[in-house]
């Protein structure tokens, strides 16, 4: 437990911190602060801890936290209670050979289940040069996702692979031209990135992504637009199963979205009616 966490004067004069809300400035001033923190910016932080120390109840603190995870200033598992505040190794850099053996050791405290584990270890690796696949971390967070969680979801892979056939039956094409293809794939992939931001990034568009893209865009009509798919992955992001919070049932707890999955057409359909159907009611 520490006695004082450091706060830069520029805090108070950054845009992020200037496009928050004044509950999103407090609960991130109060991460850089509170005696919960540590030297490698990741803790563990129940709700009740937040709750007794600001004086705030659960609710305000979720949309507080919800807040700050969409603006990319802190990630927290739902699962778990672990926080992250991502650029906090960045703006605190490790000043000598002890420090960073302390925040390795925090780094192998982080549990296995944690939804931001894997992006975390990436991060750590090269922010202080350590080897995520050596012997001290192995294979610590599962990097590649597990099969489907249920039946459910299996028929949603299976439907996946044969819309995929139907759209590859008779084409070798990888790249159509782009006079005769106007799905914007860069601008979804750009929103996908910089929305779910405890997912797998997308850095390669793969004949299959494509495949993706164009069956969810050409769908419908109002998903011809991006609006719809900034609205589509705020709304992911917004949903604990999918934006990697889980929780994941066993043997597939270490399972998480994807891009592909996101994509997946029922998923898209499901994710759309649901929030439809809340927005009729609120209108009520």
């Amino acid at each position: 437990m520490r006695d004082y966490g450091k706060v830069f004067t520029r805090f108070w004069e950054s845009d992020d911190m200037r496009s928050l809300s004044d509950d999103g400035r407090m609960l991130a001033l109060y991460l850089l602060t509170c005696k919960h923190g540590t030297i490698a910016g990741c803790f563990r932080l129940p709700n009740g801890y937040v709750c007794e120390d600001m004086q705030w109840g659960s609710e305000r603190v979720a949309k507080g936290f919800l807040e700050l995870s969409r603006k990319g200033f802190a990630t927290r598992c739902e699962v778990t209670n672990w926080v992250w505040i991502r650029r906090y190794l960045e703006q605190n850099p490790l000043e000598n050979p002890n420090q960073r053996k302390a925040a390795v050791k925090l780094i192998l405290t982080v549990p296995v289940r944690c939804a931001w584990g894997s992006e975390f270890l990436d991060f750590c690796a090269d922010t202080l040069g350590i080897d995520p696949n050596g012997d001290e971390f192995g294979n610590r967070f599962e990097r590649v996702p597990q099969p489907l969680l249920n039946q459910e979801q299996e028929q949603e892979q299976e439907q996946e692979q044969e819309q995929e056939k139907e759209h590859s039956c008779g084409s070798t094409d990888v790249d159509p031209p782009a006079k005769s293809d106007p799905i914007p794939y860069s601008e979804i992939v750009a929103e996908y990135n910089r929305t779910m931001i405890g997912l797998p990034k997308v850095r390669e568009v793969t004949a299959k992504r494509r495949t993706l893209m164009r069956s969810a865009w050409l769908a419908s009509d109002r998903r011809r637009s991006m609006d719809f798919w900034r609205s589509y992955f705020a709304e992911c992001q917004d949903e604990p199963f999918l934006n990697g919070a889980g929780p994941y049932r066993e043997p597939h707890a270490s399972w998480r979205p994807d891009f592909d999955y996101l994509l997946s057409a029922k998923v898209v359909t499901r994710v759309f009616e649901q929030a439809m159907d809340r927005l009729e009611r609120e209108a009520e």
